[in-house]
């Protein structure tokens, strides 16, 4: 096993914030006819137009910041990085 660095943290961070998007975004096209009814168009089609939305970034950004938060409190306190159990 790997020890964790501070790009493998972002990455999964960014991921993970990323992944939080899709099933809120799968509820809210759910709800998005006319009345809060079925929906009156594609889940392909409602998703793209939200992702060009600036507000979507703040999903990623705050799993970064998150993990890099954890990170840095959990290793703050050994002074180095936690090694890799094996």
């Amino acid at each position: 096993m790997r020890s964790l660095t501070t790009s493998m943290i972002w990455t999964i961070g960014l991921v993970l914030g990323a992944a939080v998007f899709v099933p809120l975004t799968w509820m809210d096209w759910k709800s998005s006819g006319p009345d809060s009814g079925p929906p009156t168009e594609s889940f392909l089609e409602f998703i793209l137009r939200w992702v060009a939305d600036p507000f979507t970034a703040t999903y990623p950004l705050s799993g970064l910041i998150t993990a890099g938060r954890y990170w840095w409190l959990g290793t703050s306190r050994r002074g180095r990085s936690i090694p890799a159990q094996e």
